[in-house]
């Protein structure tokens, strides 16, 4: 089985500030696979 790997940063403006860190991760990874690190902007507490 052949697999890569693939990072990419994504970088989104206007989200609501009520948003969670989890709720936009979860969003994330429904979509795209595993989310390995999300910073909103504001935020101290990080994924890593």
């Amino acid at each position: 089985m052949n697999m890569r790997c693939v990072q990419e940063n994504i970088y989104f403006t206007n989200i609501d500030k009520k948003v969670f860190q989890a709720d936009v991760k979860l969003f994330f990874e429904s979509i795209c696979g595993e989310v390995y690190h999300l910073r909103l902007l504001g935020d101290c507490h990080l994924f890593n």
